[in-house]
Order: C-alpha cells, then structure tokens, then sequence
C-alpha cells in the first residue's frame, strides 16, 4: 500500500508503518432514537451534520450536557474538512508553499469554529475535555457528553465494553465540493545512536510484520497497514457495525 511510501526519504526507508486507519464517523444510536433522527449515512452533508447535530445538543437548566458533535481543532484532523471544500495545505507536489489562506481553507475551519463559538453543538474550551487528544475526546463520548464524534478504527478495541449505549459508525459528512477522509499511522523506527542497532532493528521489524501486526489488528483494532490482513479487518466485529466505512 501507498502508506509504507510515508515513511522513505530519499530513496531509503528510515521506518515502517504501525497500522493505517481512515477517519469515520462515530455516532451514539440510542441518541438518534431519542431524539426521532435518522441515522448517518454516505450522502450525508455538512448542513444535515449541523442541522442533526443541533437536535442531538441537549441542555439542562442552561448548561449543554450533551453536545451533538465533537471534532479535534488540531491541523492534521482539520485538514479533511479543508479538502472536503476543495482546498489543501499545499499544492499538489509543492510542499514549500501553505494554502492556507485561500478561500476554501478559510471556509473549512470557519465550519468547524462555527460549530463551536456560533453554535455551540460542539464543546468550547472548559465545557467538556479537551478536543486536542484522542483519549479526551474518547472519553467524551464515552461518557455520553458528545453524540457524535470523528475517530480512527482503535475505538472499537473498547467501545462495545465501555460505552453504555449502542453506536454505530458511519462515513464523514461530503463537503461543498467532494467526499474526503484521511488514513492516519504511527511508524516503528530505530534511533540511531542506540547501543542495540540490531536487536532494535529486529524488533521493529518484528512489530511492523505479520506477527506483530496481528496482534495490533486484533487487539488493539489497528487495521494492519499489510495488505491481506488488512482486508480481513471489518470482518473482525459484529455485524451490527458498519466496520466496511
């Protein structure tokens, strides 16, 4: 796959893929039954995911104890809004020059700030945990404070045992301009100056290849970044999950 290719500079690989997993869309079911919606699904649109997202937010005496989304504000995360609405980073094969300030990218992060100063259906900074790590915003969810959130595949590793409803996942909402997601991975790398090179060597080796991968895959529900594998992947959990998105 594409993914191993991240990880070579200058005609030589300096680490190896981790896993790869797309971003999807996680989303409580029992608060979609609550509130008479229905569910997330492929056409979805930026207005259906603020127009639902309101419904779900859900207040108690003025304070907001639930919110209808949750979206991480750091850049790599954003950047799939940004490509949602045509824009980029940078230019295709130009990574000296920052796109940021174009129209489309301007209009993609305005999105997502106005989810949470305009409307407020997504938590601004002291309502909930913070929306910049992973374990934060997993426990949000978790705790039933967000009604839907973006993350990777790893969630599913602990959600069925640690959330006291039912979800389902579901693909990101299509942009203005086009559907787009991003695969994310870790690598497995060797310092340079360790007094071990070659146990290190083999060892990294050993994580990134079948065995290790496996072990990743099934337990910690990191689709391998190793082809066969990981097209063995949504066959892992229960068919009540949309594990194919």
């Amino acid at each position: 796959p594409a993914i191993w290719n991240w990880f070579v500079y200058e005609g030589k690989r300096i680490a190896a893929p981790k896993y790869t997993s797309p971003m999807v869309l996680y989303y409580n079911v029992d608060a979609f039954n609550e509130a008479g919606l229905g569910y997330p699904h492929k056409d979805w649109t930026w207005d259906d995911l603020l127009n639902v997202s309101q419904k779900l937010t859900k207040k108690e005496n003025g304070r907001v104890v639930r919110f209808g989304f949750q979206e991480s504000i750091t850049l790599y995360r954003l950047v799939m809004w940004i490509w949602q609405n045509g824009g980029g980073i940078s230019p295709e094969g130009n990574r000296s020059i920052c796109i940021l300030d174009e129209p489309e990218a301007i209009e993609a992060m305005q999105f997502i700030g106005d989810l949470i100063w305009k409307y407020n259906i997504s938590p601004r900074p002291g309502q909930a945990l913070t929306t910049a790590t992973d374990e934060a915003q997993e426990a949000n969810f978790m705790a039933g404070r967000v009604a839907m959130q973006e993350q990777g595949s790893w969630p599913m590793a602990y959600y069925p045992e640690q959330c006291k409803f039912e979800f389902n996942v579901a693909h990101l909402p299509k942009g203005p301009v086009k559907k787009a997601t991003m695969l994310t991975t870790d690598c497995f790398a060797v310092y340079k100056n360790t007094k071990y090179p070659d146990l290190a060597a083999e060892l990294a080796i050993f994580a990134s290849g079948p065995v290790g991968a496996w072990w990743n895959q099934k337990y910690a529900a990191m689709q391998s970044a190793l082809k066969p594998m990981a097209e063995q992947f949504p066959g892992m959990f229960p068919e009540k999950y949309n594990a194919q998105v």
